[in-house]
């Protein structure tokens, strides 16, 4: 249902607006007030952090990752601002990450191997998470929490914490047992359990725990204990790894379960399956009555070690330092014998051998440039995905900065964001990418949709008609998966171009004559670029579609969008060539 118009700053557009992009700008601001001028052990400036709760009182977070550290690696600085800002935020860890067992920093730090201990090293990487997030919280990593065995489902129980000095921070371990491998094929795995290799997995018990005895899962109760928590906490964000890990261009590792076979990947197995869940937990959650609408941010995870770092060194050390808290760098005394922190990690996030995971943090969708429309009669339009569904804020009169909504334009389980064109005549049409949970009559599998503007509301909200699938470049369902977002232009006949990251690394587009009677998908012919994996593209009505690849930035020009696709990357000089040997400046034609 609409809300009635509201007066709203630009500042507050563009944070509803932008969906998860924008929280990710956002987040950046807030870090500048609180992490890189602040001591380890201290909170500072009482007034921003009182500004910072009134804020985040109305919000809730909820992370869902498959490791104990997989937050503090992939999703800060923008986990730490949420637990700071006063808003519920609550963690749930899948599995309980034990390894082998060992809690020691490797052969290399000379120290001599000691004896497995799954039950103690799982337990040593919760009170280091416990103490980070105390560190986030209270500034103190000792501050105590609150222990208990809690059910979600009946007949099963998770462990819970909950922070005594801020309440509304928690944390949930689900203590299924791990891949203990990052691409091995294992049946007994979060992969398994999700590709029906295994009717069910363990739970492996803690040092501890106040859980009573060993679970065993079936997918569909993974799945209902991610819906009872959502309903417990009742997020208005959903932080997730990421579902669409790239391909490694290497041959996957050997297996005699057909169910199990398929690529090798760049992320960890456990990151990816536990994305999985979460989605198949958000369209169930979704499919209930629920008060508050959710955006979802996925992050990248391992991937980023393969990519140019993005985060400024003071916010990376800062992401070191709790990391460190984690790894129990300083040895400080918990109490507990099983140990206090990951020696695994120990010290050596910022400098040592996971530092460029340390120094990037990376959201899956890049974040549209599309997302704000002027409609035929000079109103501001602004789009984003909701609980899965294509929202829309419309600007009350030409200029007057006061928008209604959001109003729901549906397009079930989209991802991320919105890309918008303008047709000649005025009228919108938005693309996204949506993803098809696998079913009896259907594959797990990713999709480009449009829907396409048909009229006005009274409301004076833009109306669209169905959303069509456009299917993606590579037809095979497990190859669909890596499609990345759609962009598009308009050509000046009508004509619209989308085009797209095919699995390959290269792009693929689609041409629709006034956005229909879609062509099929055709490959840009494209430099070698075996992991054009990295990026998105982007696109201008002038004829530029512009993709990083591992030579660089490369532009495909099209005169008029009309003629062949021709190819030219950067040069060390940092400019482009053109077709004719004409150099060029892409960044005035592309936006």
């Amino acid at each position: 249902m609409s809300t009635p118009p509201s007066r709203m700053s630009r500042r507050r557009l563009l944070q509803a607006a932008g969906g998860g992009a924008a929280a990710v700008a956002a987040g950046a601001g807030v870090w500048a007030w609180f992490g890189p001028e602040a001591p380890l052990l201290q909170v500072t400036d009482p007034a921003r952090e009182r500004e910072a709760a009134a804020h985040g009182a109305e919000q809730a977070f909820l992370h869902v990752v498959a490791h104990a550290d997989d937050s503090l690696y992939f999703m800060n600085p923008a986990l730490e601002q949420s637990v700071r800002s006063g808003a519920r935020s609550v963690t749930v860890c899948l599995t309980g990450g034990e390894s082998d067992g060992r809690n020691y920093p490797g052969p290399k730090s000379g120290e001599r191997k000691p004896p497995s201990d799954r039950a103690a090293f799982v337990r040593a990487r919760i009170n280091g998470l416990r103490a980070a997030h105390a560190v986030m919280a209270t500034g103190d990593p000792l501050s105590p929490w609150d222990v208990e065995a809690i059910s979600l489902l009946p007949g099963l129980q998770v462990e819970m914490q909950t922070l005594r000095a801020a309440p509304q921070n928690q944390l949930v371990f689900m203590e299924l047992v791990e891949a203990r491998s990052v691409s091995l094929p294992r049946a007994e795995s979060l992969r398994g359990l999700w590709l029906g290799a295994t009717d069910g997995l363990p739970t492996l018990l803690p040092e501890g725990t106040p859980v009573q005895r060993t679970f065993r899962y079936t997918r569909e109760q993974v799945i209902e204990s991610l819906i009872a928590l959502l309903e417990r906490v009742r997020p208005t964000v959903v932080r997730t790894l990421d579902p669409n890990a790239v391909h490694a261009p290497h041959q996957p590792p050997p297996t005699g379960d057909p169910k199990l076979r398929g690529f090798l990947y760049y992320d960890h197995q456990d990151h990816t399956s536990s994305a999985y869940f979460a989605q198949a937990a958000l369209a169930g959650y979704w499919g209930r009555k629920h008060s508050r609408p959710t955006v979802v941010e996925s992050y990248l995870g391992y991937e980023l070690g393969a990519l140019p770092n993005n985060v400024d060194l003071s916010t990376a050390r800062r992401k070191g330092e709790l990391l460190s808290v984690y790894g129990w760098a300083d040895g400080r005394d918990c109490g507990d014998r099983a140990g206090c922190g990951d020696r695994k990690v120990g010290g050596s996030a910022f400098e040592g051998w996971s530092r460029n995971w340390t120094r990037s943090t990376r959201l899956r969708a890049p974040g549209s440039n599309s997302w704000l429309r002027p409609l035929k009669d000079g109103r501001l339009a602004a789009f984003a995905v909701l609980d899965g569904g294509a929202v829309c804020w419309a600007e009350t009169a030409p200029g007057n900065g006061s928008f209604s909504g959001p109003h729901r334009l549906g397009g079930g389980f989209l991802q991320g964001q919105i890309h918008v064109v303008s047709h000649p005549g005025g009228a919108l049409q938005l693309f996204a990418s949506r993803t098809v949970l696998p079913a009896r009559n259907h594959a797990h599998r990713r999709e480009l949709v449009t829907a396409l503007q048909s009229g006005t509301a009274r409301n004076g909200v833009p109306a669209f008609g169905p959303w069509e699938s456009l299917g993606t470049p590579d037809a095979a369902p497990s190859k669909s998966l890596e499609t990345g977002f759609p962009v598009a232009v308009v050509g000046q006949d009508g004509t619209v171009h989308v085009f797209a990251r095919d699995w390959r690394g290269g792009i693929a587009y689609r041409s629709g004559a006034q956005g229909g009677d879609w062509s099929l998908w055709r490959q840009l012919d494209a430099p070698t670029t075996p992991g054009e994996r990295r990026g998105g593209c982007r696109a201008s009505s002038t004829g530029w579609t512009r993709a990083w690849t591992p030579m660089g930035w490369c532009t495909w020009w099209r005169r008029a969008l009309t003629g062949p696709c021709t190819t030219g990357c950067r040069g060390k000089r940092g400019r482009y060539r053109s077709p004719r040997g004409r150099r060029v400046c892409p960044s005035r034609a592309v936006r």
